[in-house]
Formats: structure tokens, C-alpha cells, sequence
């Protein structure tokens, strides 16, 4: 049994009062989440990016609030999306991989705020295998998987058949979205859009093919500091040379000696694929103008709580990587913004750890809706405000590995980590010589593995310690060969 469904207990209670009528959202703040694909936590103005423009989202952050160190706590597409949904570990809702749906015994923040009088909406990119229902959503305007950028079929509210119009994928769903918000709901709404952009294949809409032609994008510094275990490409030509096949292939930890390793991996990173990942952004920036030009058109923008985030980072060249499953900082940290005129101080930077698991019970508090307390994040409504003064200093991150190496792609292996303000601990279950220890204070970009360096074994041992009294607090492990 899932986590999220042992606590329903007051569930019905929420249901029996929005069927009486009284509903707890009169006078609530409306909700419009924002959400990205594959978005690494610098690609905004506002962050410092060097030639990126996103003049919406930095309108965003400078009216409300930006989360400088903000995390997914398992950095792939369906698990984080869930964890944002539910505020649970992927060991709490149990979505491990991108072919699974949401469960349905798992109560999430949309089936809250419906049942307490909210009128709930979905767009665009839901990504939590083939489902087509939108759990918790009463209307949807969304398509399946992956989609693309044109083409993709918009299913209605969960039906079988879908609509397939013409244009750019996130225009679409922009202009899907921005219709229902105009509507005259007569109580708050609760809407969630998802953007396909800035995800693979990366092919931005015509009128911005050649924005930013001629930048020329660096090489990361830390391209040279490979991760312990073999990446893509890596793991075919050791097998191939072991007699293996790939999916059967398991390295030894010591794999690595004496081989002379390439910087690039499969997914060879490249100046163009970097600028069209650009590009796809400034076009969903620009979507995300007409969202909230609608909220100002309406009059809706001052008690209308509009968060940002992404759901998960991406690795562009960091550590001879590209894409996103690591526990590497570019691959674990995301934007995240929120802003709620009526509730929230403006212009606020704050640097707490925040997680995905987070959204959801503080959604839930900021409206006066009552927190699960099967919910394993926390609300950062305190913070936001001003008030809090006890916050987290660490986290647990987890991936579970599709399988038993069974495609190149999915190479990086299980681990458990700990994440604290200044350090990171990363475990690789039947593979204790892959362990890695970062001290981020003096090694941001995670270059120099000290797990073997002397002065450093009381801090690896501390970690190690956490890390187990994390996993204790969050429940056992799921079987990531399931």
C-alpha cells in the first residue's frame, strides 16, 4: 500500500462539504502552477543566465519569491512530476519510472482542492506513462507521454479520442489554458500546466530558430570529472568487449582502471542542441506572458497564487554527461518561483533547501486547506512569509534504475544520497567503490570525489549515518528490479 493512502481519513469530509455546498474555497486564492521539462535551475534572466532573455519569468520572481536552492528529490520526469502532485518520495507514491501512472490510491493536491470547492483544471504535458485521466483534475485539455512539439493529440477530460490542432505544442496549450481561465467559474480554480519545452528533440518554433544565432556556448568546466559508473556508450563497448549482453552487463566497481575514457557520451552535447534548448525556453517565457497578461485582464492576478518550477534539472556537458537521472547538482536543482500578491512579500531571494515534495502542502496551507499529514514535504508557507526560523539542512535523493541495466540510456544506477547545505553524500547499492563526497562549499561543481581522502572520513561517516536516519524517517526502498 502506498503512503499517500493511508491518510484519506478526513478526505471525506472535504467531499461531504463541497456536496452540502459549503465549500472551504469561497474567498480562496485561485492556484496556477507552471511547469517545465528538463529545465536546468540557471536558465533564467533573473538567475544570471548569460545571454537567455525571459522577461516573464523574471517578472515573476521580481513579484514574488525565488527559491535559489531548490530540488527535485529524484531528478526524472514521471517520479518528480508525481512527487510534486502528491508531496511524497517516489517511495510514497511509487511511480519509479516514466511508463507508470499516478496511482489512483494516492490522494494528490488537485482531488484536495477539488474536493474543497476548488473547480480543477489540467493542460498540456502530463507524462506519467500512456495515462489518459488526469487524476483529481475535473477538466483536462492534455496529451499522452512524450507528444511533440506539433502534432500532438489533446485528449478532453480523459476521453479516448483527442483533438490534434495545428500550431506549436505549448502554444497550444497556452491557448487552451488561457480560454478556461477567462471563464466566469464563480468560485477559485485550481490549474496546473505542464510545457513540453525544454525537452528532447529540441525543435523550438519557427520564428525562434534563429534566436541567439551566432552565442557561442562555453564548455563546463567540470566535463572532464566523470561519474564512477560507465555512462551511455560506455556500457555497450564493455560489454561488447566483456561478451555481455548490455542488458545482462554489470561493471565491477573497478571498471574504470586503466581505461582511457571519452569526455562525450552518447548524447553528445552540442553548441546548436544548447542554443534550440535556449530558444524553446524564450518561446515558453513568452507563453507564460499570455498567461499572465490574463490574470491582469481579468482582475484575478492579486488573489491568484502562480508558481514556476521545473520537473527536473538537466546536466548539459557537466561531467561528460547530458540529461538528467544523476545526483549531480545540474541535475537535481530546478527554478522555483512563486508569487501571490494578496499573501506573499515581493522580491524575496530565499536560499533554503527547498524540494518538490514541498509544493503540494504548501499550496495546501496557503489556501487554509489542512495538510495531509501522510504528506512527507513540508509547506514553506512559513518562509514565505517571513516567519520561519527551523528550516531542513538536508534531504534525501533517490533514483531507482529502470531495471537491471536494461538500456544504455538508463545506465546510471540506483543510489541514495544525502544532500545538506554544504556537502553530498551519493551511495550506489552493490557498489561501494562508485561512492561519492562533494564538498560543495569549496567544490560547487562536484570536481573533486574526496570519499578516499583522510581528512575527510569523520564528514563521510556523519553523511552516512544521516543518510540512513533519512531512509528510516521516509520508509523502506522500493525494489527498483520490479
Amino acid at each position: 500500500m502506498h503512503c499517500g493512502s493511508l491518510a484519506p481519513a478526513w478526505l471525506p469530509v472535504l467531499l461531504l462539504l463541497a456536496a452540502c455546498g459549503e465549500r472551504p474555497a469561497a474567498g480562496g486564492p485561485n492556484v496556477v502552477v507552471l511547469m517545465s521539462d528538463d529545465q536546468s535551475s540557471d536558465t533564467l534572466g533573473c538567475a544570471g543566465h548569460p545571454w537567455l532573455q525571459t522577461p516573464n519569468l523574471d517578472r515573476l520572481a521580481g513579484e514574488g519569491v525565488r527559491f535559489e536552492n531548490a530540488f527535485v528529490t529524484t531528478s526524472v520526469c514521471s517520479p518528480a512530476r508525481a512527487s510534486f502532485l502528491t508531496g511524497l518520495y517516489v517511495r510514497g507514491h511509487g511511480v519509479q519510472d516514466n511508463t507508470s501512472p499516478l496511482p489512483a490510491d494516492v490522494t494528490n493536491v488537485a482531488e484536495l482542492f477539488g474536493a474543497a470547492g476548488w473547480d480543477t483544471a489540467y493542460f498540456g504535458k502530463w507524462h506519467m506513462g500512456e495515462q489518459v485521466d488526469r487524476p483529481g483534475f475535473a477538466h483536462s485539455w492534455s496529451y499522452l507521454d512524450q507528444g511533440a512539439y506539433t502534432g500532438s493529440e489533446f485528449h478532453v477530460d480523459g476521453t479516448s479520442h483527442g483533438l490534434a490542432p495545428e500550431g506549436f505544442v505549448d502554444d497550444i496549450t497556452t491557448s487552451f489554458a488561457v480560454r478556461w481561465l477567462r471563464k466566469r467559474h464563480g468560485r477559485p480554480f485550481f490549474a496546473w500546466i505542464g510545457f513540453k519545452a525544454a525537452h528532447g528533440p529540441r525543435e523550438p518554433k519557427p520564428e525562434l530558430a534563429h534566436l541567439y544565432e551566432g552565442v557561442e556556448t562555453p564548455t563546463p568546466a567540470s566535463v572532464g570529472a566523470l561519474p564512477p559508473y560507465p555512462r551511455p556508450g560506455e556500457l555497450e563497448r564493455l560489454a561488447q568487449a566483456a561478451g555481455v549482453h548490455r542488458r545482462k552487463y554489470v561493471p565491477d566497481d573497478d571498471w574504470a582502471a586503466g581505461v582511457e575514457r571519452e569526455i562525450k557520451d552518447e548524447g553528445a552535447f552540442t553548441e546548436g542542441s544548447m542554443l534550440d534548448y535556449t530558444r524553446l525556453i524564450a518561446g515558453m517565457d513568452q507563453n507564460i506572458g499570455q498567461l499572465l497578461a490574463a490574470l491582469d485582464e481579468i482582475g484575478l492576478a492579486e488573489n491568484t497564487i502562480v508558481v514556476f518550477v521545473s520537473d527536473n534539472g538537466y546536466l548539459h556537458g557537466q561531467h561528460g554527461s547530458n540529461g538528467k537521472r544523476a545526483a549531480y547538482e545540474e541535475s537535481l536543482r530546478v527554478p522555483f518561483l512563486l508569487r501571490w500578491p494578496a499573501g506573499v512579500p515581493a522580491g524575496q531571494v530565499r536560499d533554503e533547501l527547498a524540494l518538490n515534495v514541498d509544493l503540494a502542502p504548501t499550496l495546501l496551507d496557503l489556501a487554509g486547506l489542512p495538510v495531509p499529514g501522510s504528506m512527507q514535504g513540508r509547506s514553506l508557507r512559513g518562509l514565505l512569509e517571513g516567519g520561519e526560523t527551523e528550516w531542513r539542512k538536508d534531504f534525501l535523493s533517490e533514483y531507482y534504475r529502470y531495471g537491471f541495466w536494461r538500456h544504455s540510456y538508463y545506465a546510471i544506477p540506483t543510489y541514495f544520497a544525502v544532500r545538506t547545505e554544504r556537502a553530498k553524500l551519493v551511495t550506489y547499492p552493490g557498489h561501494p567503490g562508485w561512492e561519492e563526497y562533494f564538498d560543495l562549499e569549496h567544490d560547487p561543481l562536484e570536481m573533486h570525489n574526496l570519499v578516499g581522502d583522510p581528512g575527510s572520513a569523520a564528514a563521510v561517516a556523519a553523511l552516512r549515518e544521516r543518510l540512513g536516519v533519512l531512509e528510516r524517517e521516509l520508509g523502506p526502498r522500493l525494489d527498483p528490479e520490479r
